[in-house]
């Protein structure tokens, strides 16, 4: 084989391995899945309550630096529970109700509204229902409530 032929299967090996290495670098990450430990429940129109979604010590996030990447959520307490007592607003927030997002629309889909920040602040849910009615009575959501936080870890 003539020296043009092995630099060039050289340089190709290397540019292969080069990319397998960014693939990996680009596939670095995880998730973990939080259920909240309450349904969720109104028992009093314009209010505001939450549910939490605890980072357990279970939940395993192994660099300081990860970020989140996408969240997918579903929560158990919809417009259908509602009915005509109000209307129900549904938040997704990190940390505190400042940062926060609106998944009122759906019962259950993802979010990239958090993507880049930090996976180690907990989230939880901040919900009511709207209403020009004196009182709804218990309104009770039925099923799982919970989210699952796709991280990254860049490099």
């Amino acid at each position: 084989m003539g020296m043009k032929k092995v630099l060039h299967a050289l340089t190709g090996a290397v540019l292969f391995a080069g990319m397998l290495s960014l693939s990996a670098q680009a596939a670095t990450g995880g998730a973990y899945t939080s259920a909240s430990s309450r349904p969720m429940t109104v028992t009093a129109p314009n209010t505001w309550y939450t549910n939490n979604f605890p980072i357990r010590n279970g939940d395993i996030i192994p660099s300081n630096n990860a970020v989140i990447s996408v969240i997918y959520y579903r929560y158990s307490l919809g417009q259908a529970n509602v009915g005509s007592k109000g209307t129900l607003n549904v938040q997704l927030c990190q940390g505190s109700t400042a940062n926060c997002t609106d998944i009122t629309a759906a019962q259950s889909g993802s979010t990239t509204a958090f993507k880049g920040k930090s996976v180690y602040t907990p989230f939880f849910l901040y919900y009511q229902v709207k209403t020009n009615k004196a009182t709804t009575g218990t309104i009770n959501g039925s099923g799982d409530t919970q989210i699952t936080v796709n991280y990254d870890i860049p490099q």
